[in-house]
């Protein structure tokens, strides 16, 4: 066998050149399989960051990071099922845990802010509500007046709670749903008790006493039986223009009157 290297005749079957230890044995050849796979490295969750990035951001923006929270908490949600079922793919799982946590966080917040705006404005809502029917009651009031005079000579009642009596008024309708007074109690001052049927239509009959709405509207019915609701600041000028007209039809003039604040003031 002749050495490839050097040229020397080695003997058949020798393994290794007997002068430059050239190795006469061939390697086995590598069998490579195309479709073996290669081994990589597990990549980190992109809606595992997404998830906690928007986290983050929510809780600093309160009300306005309520969508990205939601975003967030539901990308985060995502983000863990897909590591759990890939595990050797996909990493991250605490980075999701976070995410998830945070938009937690900021979703709380952003709601408790969105509801401390909201409730004053509810609260607003409601009082409004309750100050139309106030309205509406006291506009019943004033067609049980208008069905009295017309039994009664058209004579109006000497006071309101002969309505409950007579005309199938429930004492509960002579309570502003505004004013705390209780059944049995009577929320408005009654002026109509010397009017008549005949009296001149812009009079006042009835209207809210100073705390039914909190001092700031009254609802006032006339004894045309029509109502109108008047700002505080405006109702003394009604009250002179009622006088002026009770004056001129020979009456007594009455004052504003206002039990609870006499009380006080006594």
């Amino acid at each position: 066998m002749i050495c490839p290297n050097c040229g020397t005749a080695n003997p058949e079957g020798a393994s290794f050149c007997s002068v430059c230890q050239t190795s006469f044995i061939t390697p086995p050849p590598v069998n490579l399989q195309m479709n073996q796979a290669v081994p990589t490295q597990p990549k980190t969750s992109g809606l595992a960051i997404a998830s906690l990035v928007l986290g983050i951001a929510s809780i600093p923006l309160c009300g306005l990071g309520i969508i990205m929270a939601i975003i967030g908490l539901i990308l985060g949600c995502i983000a863990i099922s897909k590591i759990n079922r890939q595990p050797d793919q996909l990493t991250g799982k605490g980075l999701a845990i976070g995410g998830i946590t945070t938009s937690i966080v900021g979703l709380v917040l952003g709601l408790l802010l969105l509801i401390s705006i909201l409730m004053p404005a509810l609260g607003r809502t409601r009082e409004l509500a309750r100050r139309v029917q106030c309205s509406a009651q006291l506009s019943n009031i004033g067609k049980a007046m208008a069905l009295y005079s017309n039994e009664y000579n058209d004579q109006f009642p000497p006071t309101l709670e002969l309505l409950t009596e007579t005309m199938d008024v429930a004492p509960k309708n002579l309570v502003c749903p505004d004013s705390g007074d209780q059944e049995g109690q009577c929320s408005y001052i009654y002026r109509g008790n010397d009017l008549t049927a005949a009296s001149q239509a812009d009079m006042i009959l009835a209207y809210d006493k100073y705390d039914n709405h909190h001092g700031e509207t009254r609802n006032v019915l006339y004894a045309g039986f029509n109502m109108e609701r008047i700002e505080e600041e405006d109702f003394p000028q009604a009250i002179d223009h009622d006088n002026e007209l009770r004056r001129q039809i020979g009456l007594p003039e009455k004052p504003l009157e206002e039990p609870e604040i006499l009380s006080d003031e006594e």
